[in-house]
């Protein structure tokens, strides 16, 4: 059962991603069932596809000129990175170093 609503909840990551650029993205319905798997066996794949999912709704926020909900999806990408305890920590902390940076310097510029 945990299988297949990881699976659900990664097509339902893709049907988030094939939204228009710059417009709103329905994530709630696979962050439900995503959150769903962070006490199993699944939490690893779970916590990195929202970490995915919330990289790529920062990046259509921003391309439709929604710099704070830009700011607030990459905080909550960078927070599940952060707290990761699985074998890929370091590939995680790497990655919320550099979307910390990215996100400080777009800060920075605006």
């Amino acid at each position: 059962a945990q299988a297949a609503i990881l699976w659900l909840g990664q097509i339902k990551v893709d049907m988030a991603e094939q939204a228009p650029k710059g417009e709103p993205r329905d994530t709630q319905s696979a962050t439900r069932l995503l959150e769903q798997l962070t006490k199993s066996v699944w939490k690893q794949s779970a916590t990195y596809s929202l970490g995915r999912m919330y990289e790529e709704v920062a990046a259509n926020e921003r391309a439709g000129g929604r710099t704070t909900e830009a700011d607030a999806a990459l905080a909550k990408a960078i927070a599940l990175y952060r707290q990761d305890d699985s074998p890929q920590r370091h590939g995680n902390l790497l990655r919320a170093k550099a979307l910390s940076a990215a996100m400080t310097a777009t800060t920075v510029s605006e």
